[in-house]
């Protein structure tokens, strides 16, 4: 497997994660760029993760984002995503992986999912940043999260069929 298909499916299976809670993310939210999928949800807004507006989001608005989204999930304040927490906050066709998400993230076994399952879920999550970043600023402008979009668009379906 190529390293563009390596990347293809951790932004796959990224979003997923995202779609269903907004969390994974936490470290590169790379659900928001693959959102419009038709798997996920409405892409968050970027201006929403560019929290000091300067037009680009880093790593670390990327994570702040992720968690803040985690925690907005996270309805019973456990610290935690129950399945009920993850299908409550899922949109349209997410729903349908809930079950996948579950069994491919909750490496205990207790039903649950912490922010450091949702994190694993996406081993490659730095390199699609570091892709995406195409400037090598250490940051993604609007256009290149909007690129990220696309190309996560494309490679979703196929990344999807190769996880059974």
């Amino acid at each position: 497997m190529t390293t563009t298909q390596r990347i293809g499916r951790a932004v796959a299976s990224a979003f997923i994660a995202m779609a269903l809670a907004g969390p994974l993310a936490g470290t590169t939210g790379t659900a928001a760029w693959a959102a419009g999928s038709g798997f996920g949800p409405r892409p968050v807004p970027f201006d929403e993760i560019d929290r000091d507006g300067n037009g680009e989001v880093t790593r670390a608005e990327m994570q702040a984002s992720g968690q803040a989204r985690f925690d907005a999930a996270d309805t019973d304040g456990d610290g935690h995503l129950s399945r009920a927490e993850l299908e409550a906050r899922a949109e349209g066709k997410a729903r349908l992986f809930v079950g996948r998400l579950m069994a491919r993230a909750d490496a205990d076994g207790d039903g649950l999912l912490s922010m450091d399952e949702m994190r694993a879920a996406a081993p490659n999550r730095a390199a699609a940043f570091d892709e995406m970043d195409t400037d090598g600023s250490g940051g993604l402008s609007r256009a290149e999260m909007e690129a990220g979009q696309q190309k996560a668009r494309q490679m979703a379906p196929a990344a999807q069929a190769g996880q059974g």
